[in-house]
């Protein structure tokens, strides 16, 4: 065993699937999200339907926030560590609610 540091991993940041660079979109369709993670559009849906991974409804268009994406990623590589999607985003919102209220 090394008893040396692990370096932090890089930022993680979502491919724009067929967009380009210059486009700062901060959501996407649950279509492009579900694609990048790699789960039906049936399955991530669900997700944020029964609350279990951030949602924005904008009248019938659900988009993904992509800031969300990101921060999972990151708790994902940080961590090493399966990590449940329901859970985090129970953890996220709870610290989010402290956060506001501190």
């Amino acid at each position: 065993m090394h008893d040396q540091p692990i370096p932090p991993s890089p930022a993680v940041r979502l491919q724009r699937v067929g967009r380009t660079q210059t486009e700062n979109r901060l959501a996407v369709p649950i279509t492009e999200a579900a694609e990048q993670l790699g789960v039906s559009y049936q399955t991530l849906w669900r997700a944020i339907r029964e609350g279990g991974f951030p949602g924005i409804k904008i009248r019938g268009r659900i988009l993904v926030p992509i800031r969300a994406i990101e921060m999972l990623m990151e708790s994902v590589t940080s961590s090493g560590q399966l990590v449940d999607v329901a859970e985090w985003t129970a953890v996220w919102r709870a610290e989010t609610a402290v956060a506001e209220v501190g």
